[in-house]
């Protein structure tokens, strides 16, 4: 497959891809379960050790993968990728942070996510 023909369907252009190709731009969870979508691989195939053999990723990653995979996170994604200035990210993600400490009260802070992923849905505590 062609890296057009790779970005069309992940919503990238074809020099995006190539910067991914090449390490120099790294792929969001959403993009890598995409493009091993597309692919027809599992995401592990991206992990490779150095001797080739693949590299298991955690159930936490597959999981955040697939939310990452979602119709509204890649949009979400999208959306967010467009705003170039970082003042105005950051205060986007302080607005999360209030909505989601507003109508989510029960979360679990305790890792880097603001949440702990269980059960295939992050931001669920069981």
């Amino acid at each position: 497959m062609s890296q057009e023909r790779l970005g069309e369907h992940l919503s990238v252009s074809f020099q995006q891809v190539q910067k991914y190709e090449k390490g120099k731009n790294r792929m969001t969870p959403g993009i890598l379960a995409a493009a091993a979508d597309v692919l027809g691989v599992s995401p592990a195939f991206f992990f490779k050790n150095t001797d080739g053999q693949s590299a298991e990723p955690t159930v936490e990653t597959l999981q955040l993968a697939t939310l990452m995979a979602s119709k509204d996170a890649l949009e979400l994604n999208a959306l967010f990728a467009r705003i170039d200035d970082p003042k105005l990210r950051h205060h986007i993600i302080g607005c999360m942070r209030q909505v989601v400490e507003a109508f989510a009260p029960r979360l679990d802070r305790s890792n880097g996510f603001q949440g702990k992923i269980e059960s295939g849905l992050p931001f669920r505590n069981a």
